[in-house]
């Protein structure tokens, strides 16, 4: 399936699913209309919806109440846009096709409309509470790595969110290819630390990060799609400080991306879940598979294992990752030589933290002097941090990739550092229980 369509399209996990702790279901029940077929056209008018980001977002009763109403009431924008019926993909709630706008001098710009179905166990109002939520979140995470929504779309009793049209699919899609380097990884990589750090810095946890979620431009930036998980954990202008834990009551995003917490711990905290699965997505990005189904040491072996040596490490009492003696005990995919450096190496597994309050913060990520020596592809160009650069401008390529081709770009293959020119980490890296 195409990024678009996955971006629409969640895993069945045999754990309770719901959106998030914000959304009780209130109002009265409408019956749900018919779905739209794959072949039919479909025309959308833009409505304007009002910036209340802080009130309706933050406050259960103001997210809950007369939202029906509200959607009613709101006015019509002069902005049409039309699809000749051309479906990139199809999931449980949505489907995904590219559209053009109609009026208006630029007329051939691409565009993606999200049609969302209604769904059969929740109510109307209920159900286009969610989608206009996802609409303004999404809209307030204005990055060069967020995929931008420009439009809320109503016709009748559909609802559509337009996006920004990102021509070479998903990350899934890039990787099947095989042709990415390893200075392509990294840079994808760095990106999405870079947009998880701005929706964190702005109250904003994903909740759903995965491979499918992550789309690439023809320019090679990466961008964060599917909002529909999302949670306001603070709201920046009110209480800076403080945290919105969520409940494990409706335990919400992809089974293979969650971390062990939410299945354990009646509260977890959103950001401590999206640097966990920023972390299982480096590992993916450098070994190419899962690393378990499920975070669940009673379910899955290979989480298992990967907790015991976690607690084999923690007993060792070692300065770093680098120094423990039993290192080869990590399971495959969890190796320093499946890394392109043993500094990316041990970040992933310190994102991974078993604890999550020791688990980094994705800015401390971001910082760390291995991400910020990476080149980083732009809407502008090439991009570095530092000037101790980990891959030179003259190797890191930024080509156009034709049409068709789901592929990142044209990255040169840098050899990477093995572990036994990295004595120590030294104290970039340092873990104890103190």
């Amino acid at each position: 399936m195409s990024s678009t369509a996955s971006s629409s399209s969640f895993s069945s996990i045999d754990h309770s699913v719901g959106s998030s702790e914000l959304d009780d279901c209130l109002g009265k029940l409408i019956m749900p209309g018919s779905k739209p077929t794959s072949s039919q056209s479909s025309d959308y008018q833009a409505v304007e919806v009002p910036d209340d980001f802080d009130t309706s977002l933050t406050s259960e009763a103001s997210n809950s109440m007369y939202v029906l109403e509200e959607m009613k009431a709101y006015k019509m924008k002069e902005a049409f846009y039309s699809s000749k019926g051309e479906v990139l993909g199809r999931g449980a709630y949505a489907q995904v096709r590219v559209v053009y706008k109609r009026n208006g001098e630029d007329k051939t710009t691409r565009y993606v409309a999200k049609e969302f179905f209604e769904r059969k166990y929740a109510p109307y109002d209920v159900f286009v509470r969610d989608i206009r939520k996802e609409f303004i979140v999404a809209r307030h995470a204005c990055h060069p790595n967020v995929v931008k929504s420009v439009d809320l779309c109503i016709k009748e009793r559909q609802c559509s969110i337009v996006m920004e049209y990102c021509s070479q699919g998903d990350l899934l899609d890039v990787l099947s290819i095989g042709r990415l380097s390893t200075t392509g990884k990294l840079c994808l990589f760095k990106q999405l630390l870079r947009g998880v750090s701005h929706l964190h810095n702005h109250g904003i946890a994903h909740r759903d990060l995965k491979p499918d979620n992550l789309l690439l431009t023809e320019k090679g930036v990466l961008k964060i799609t599917d909002f529909g998980f999302a949670v306001v954990f603070r709201d920046p202008e009110i209480n800076p400080d403080s945290v919105r834990q969520c409940s494990n009551k409706n335990i919400c995003g992809t089974e293979p991306y969650l971390p062990h917490e939410v299945w354990y711990s009646r509260y977890y905290d959103p950001r401590r879940l999206d640097v966990w699965a920023c972390a299982l997505i480096g590992r993916y990005l450098f070994n190419h598979n899962m690393a378990w189904e499920v975070a669940d040491i009673e379910k899955d072996r290979h989480f298992q294992r990967f907790v015991l040596n976690w607690a084999e490490f923690r007993k060792s009492r070692s300065v770093s990752l680098i120094d423990w003696a039993d290192i080869h005990k990590w399971q495959p995919g969890f190796r320093p030589a499946d890394y392109p450096s043993p500094y990316i190496w041990s970040l992933i597994l310190l994102m991974l933290h078993i604890y999550p309050e020791k688990r980094l913060t994705i800015d401390e990520a971001l910082n760390s002097p291995c991400i910020q020596a990476i080149d980083c592809c732009s809407p502008f160009g090439l991009e570095t941090d530092s000037t101790d650069s980990a891959s030179p401008p003259d190797t890191h390529h930024h080509c156009q990739v034709p049409r068709g081709c789901h592929h990142h770009g044209t990255h040169q293959t840098r050899t990477p550092r093995q572990p036994s020119q990295m004595t120590s980490l030294g104290e970039y890296i340092q873990v104890s229980d103190e």
